[in-house]
């Protein structure tokens, strides 16, 4: 489904209506996915991601691939997690999608453009948020922590540009 919502071969709309059509017999998965993709999440590990960040009871909401803008209204990459409050950014990086040499030197520049701006951008591979949640949690929390202590401010905003 998120493949699908991703390379625009249906929308959000789309499937929410062939949920609803199907009733309520067997559709418990669709409809769980159907919500995470709602809420901004784009893959299995970016959704076990925020459900790891939704148990945190220190961290600030977490929004899910939320368009960034620049001070002049310049789209930035779009961070798969972006927490406002600490100008954190994280970033799930599995090697399937970062493999290709084309693939890392994009990684790589969408980084240096979150950096540029201030960004702290944190990178986590599927196999760290499902066998080191904890570890993972920690970090993302303690950089946070020292990010809103430091009061950081970005020129960045999210939404549409003003």
């Amino acid at each position: 489904m998120s493949e699908a919502v991703q390379r625009r071969f249906t929308s959000l709309r789309a499937l929410d209506d062939q949920i609803r059509r199907a009733g309520r017999s067997r559709t418990g998965l669709a409809r769980r996915v159907l919500r995470e993709l709602v809420s901004g999440v784009r893959s299995s590990p970016e959704a076990e991601l925020r459900d790891l960040a939704l148990s945190s009871t220190v961290l600030p909401p977490v929004l899910w691939n939320a368009r960034l803008f620049g001070p002049d209204g310049e789209p930035l990459p779009t961070p798969d997690g972006w927490i406002d409050e600490a100008g954190i950014a994280l970033e799930v990086d599995s090697r399937e999608h970062h493999s290709g040499v084309d693939d890392w030197a994009l990684t790589l520049r969408r980084h240096n453009i979150l950096t540029q701006y201030g960004a702290l951008v944190l990178h986590f591979t599927p196999q760290e948020i499902r066998h080191e949640p904890a570890r993972v949690l920690r970090v993302i929390e303690q950089a946070c922590a020292g990010r809103q202590a430091a009061n950081v401010q970005l020129p960045v905003s999210v939404g549409a540009p003003s």
